[in-house]
């Protein structure tokens, strides 16, 4: 990332890989991302198994940060 103004808006590549955290239906997992070009579609893999991480219907949010933000969230177990 670079800062790119006085307001510190940040210039980002929005190509190549990086790490994701992967929220849906109450579950979070530890995944990837992956894009080649800025013209290619992104794709999200599940860390365990490496596997395209199938995403939700409906509304998506998607948020993107650079390396040194740290995203807090609260962890809930189902009974």
């Amino acid at each position: 990332t670079a800062v790119v103004d006085d307001e510190g808006r940040l210039a980002m590549s929005l190509s190549g890989e990086g790490e994701a955290k992967l929220f849906a239906n109450g579950v979070v997992r530890d995944g990837y991302w992956q894009r080649d070009s800025l013209e290619d579609h992104t794709y999200f893999y599940d860390k365990e198994t490496k596997q395209t991480w199938a995403l939700p219907g409906g509304q998506l949010w998607i948020e993107i940060v650079d390396g040194t933000t740290v995203v807090v969230y609260d962890e809930i177990e189902s009974k």
